[in-house]
């Protein structure tokens, strides 16, 4: 198994973990702070505090982090920190869970609302550019938690924390249901966070059993990284990969105080923003 370390101590339990278009890395705590860590110190800024815990965060082309908050908003964070609710309600009503957010190719931001544990009441949400939001796919999902887009953009991947498993939904609009990318079970319990890497393996957070795993393109599941006492990963949750090639996977430890990294034997592949 691949060596996890602690990149980053003194995070009050972190949820989220981004990284912005300078390679610095984000991360939100449990009483609503934004950190930016310094590259060369790994000591942990906090650079505003928002209403509630932050749960994902992904970044504009403009280098602005949108914070999926547990207040059920979505608020939008510049590099000053004087934050900004962006979307707080679809088609009329509150959002549901907002949980975590990732940019597609033409700037639209896709949102997974967890809805009630264990659904299923999870949906996605879509905010245009112009930033219309709606109901892009109401599942069912069974607590829609981490997301992530394939390489060429036809699919949105959704964990799902309540039944262990990844689905994955058109990109084209058609709203056909949910498909299995696992069964319901194959994956360690509570799956969280998803990343892509260069080859197109699919890196799966285990909130239960903080533990890192990978689905390769043919489905099948690899055991990256584990750790039973939770020294080094605990309570696992975002993933995100970083480093000037990507060759970093940085990793959000709710049940800790830290932020953990890991070189994969694969580097990542750039996100869409």
């Amino acid at each position: 198994m691949s060596q996890v370390e602690v990149y980053s101590a003194g995070l009050d339990h972190p949820e989220c973990v981004a990284i912005d278009p300078d390679g610095r890395v984000w991360a939100g705590g449990e009483a609503g702070q934004i950190y930016v860590i310094d590259p060369e110190t790994r000591q942990p800024e906090v650079i505003c505090q928002l209403k509630a815990m932050a749960a994902g965060l992904a970044f504009d082309r403009q280098g602005r982090c949108y914070v999926c908050s547990q207040d059920n908003t979505i608020v939008r964070v510049p590099a000053s920190g004087e934050w900004e609710v962006f979307c707080d309600s679809v088609d009329g009503r509150p959002l549901r869970g907002p949980n975590f957010p990732a940019f597609g190719p033409d700037g639209s931001l896709y949102v997974s609302g967890s809805g009630d544990y264990p659904g299923p009441t999870g949906e996605i949400y879509r905010i245009s550019p112009g930033g219309e939001a709606t109901v892009y796919h109401s599942g069912p999902f069974y607590y829609a938690n981490g997301l992530a887009i394939d390489q060429e953009a036809r699919y949105l991947y959704v964990a799902q924390t309540a039944t262990d498993d990844v689905v994955r939904v058109p990109l084209d609009g058609s709203g056909i249901p949910p498909q299995q990318v696992c069964p319901p079970g194959a994956l360690l319990p509570m799956p969280d966070g998803l990343a892509f890497d260069a080859d197109g393996n699919l890196y799966v957070t285990s909130f239960g059993a903080s533990a890192l795993e990978r689905i390769r393109p043919n489905g099948e599941i690899e055991l990256v990284a584990r750790d039973e006492r939770g020294l080094t990963m605990n309570r696992v949750t975002n993933c995100a990969f970083g480093g000037p090639d990507l060759e970093l996977l940085f990793l959000a430890n709710l049940g800790g105080w830290h932020i953990s990294v890991m070189t994969p034997d694969t580097p990542g592949r750039p996100l869409f923003c």
